[in-house]
């Protein structure tokens, strides 16, 4: 125990919790998770629609209007890169902080399947943990995603 404390307050472990934010949700909700019958009985709100892997067209798109229609995205988005390199930077940041995550989440998180970390997935997963076990689960799913998510894993171990 002692090794874990001093482990958890060395300078490397806060500067990953600073960046990943983790929640615990039995502390942030004690009174949701004290009762009798804990957890969640109702949480509304959608869920993330995006993957783990950073895709620098999405990226892109955002700070540079119309690049959707060019022939050559990926040159395009070189020369972006070097014109804009504040948001090049704000690239990288990105890219980091979503491998970051993906190691965080990869561990825990083996039901999805083959292909890549999938946010709407972990959601799906970790709300079995965080509902009273007599209360349903629901999510609203886009019906486009519903035919992919209902093949995976993590639902049909949800089932």
């Amino acid at each position: 125990p002692a090794t874990i404390v001093s482990q958890a307050a060395s300078p490397e472990v806060q500067g990953l919790v600073k960046q990943l934010a983790p929640g615990h949700m039995p502390v942030l909700f004690p009174e949701v998770f004290l009762r009798e019958q804990a957890g969640f009985d109702v949480l509304i709100g959608n869920p993330p629609w995006d993957k783990l892997r950073h895709e620098p067209t999405q990226f892109w798109v955002q700070k540079a209007p119309g690049l959707l229609r060019e022939r050559d995205r990926e040159a395009r988005i070189e020369e972006l890169r070097i014109q804009y390199p504040g948001f090049a930077q704000e690239e990288q940041d990105e890219i980091a902080a979503r491998e970051l995550l993906k190691a965080a989440l990869g561990e825990s998180f083996k039901l999805q399947g083959t292909g890549h970390l999938e946010l709407d997935s972990v959601q799906v997963f970790r709300r079995l943990f965080i509902f009273d076990p007599s209360s349903r689960v629901g999510p609203r799913l886009l019906s486009v995603v519903n035919f992919d998510l209902a093949r995976r894993p993590v639902v049909q171990f949800a089932v």
